[in-house]
């Protein structure tokens, strides 16, 4: 069973984004802009050092969609962060109760359109 994210523009852009850092902790607000460098469309980063209860601190404009796993203490911790510009299902998510991983089953909705142009 699919499960929609919210009403988001159709198309994606002409190129997608993925950008990967390992933070090495993200308690610290200069960290945290990384995240926005580039605008990429989908952020997946290691080493965010959350606790269970504080990955809510990770709020970045136009990334609202966001699956994290965090560890039962400051170590660990993984999150992936997708921009609100990105139309998908989600179909599964799992995550690891020590921060390991995290895994999202999604659809990208992806179109690209030839148009001839009369001369």
């Amino acid at each position: 069973h699919a499960y929609s994210a919210k009403l988001r523009p159709p198309l994606l852009p002409a190129n997608l984004l993925i950008v990967s850092i390992n933070a090495n902790g993200l308690n610290i607000p200069e960290k945290r802009s990384r995240i926005k460098w580039g605008d990429p469309d989908l952020v997946c980063l290691q080493e965010t050092h959350f606790r269970r209860l504080s990955h809510p601190l990770l709020q970045v404009p136009r990334y609202t969609t966001q699956f994290h796993a965090t560890g039962p203490t400051k170590s660990r911790g993984v999150s992936i962060l997708l921009h609100d510009r990105v139309t998908f299902q989600l179909y599964r998510k799992l995550s690891d109760p020590k921060g390991r991983y995290v895994f999202s089953s999604v659809t990208l909705d992806l179109l690209t359109i030839y148009r001839l142009i009369p001369l």
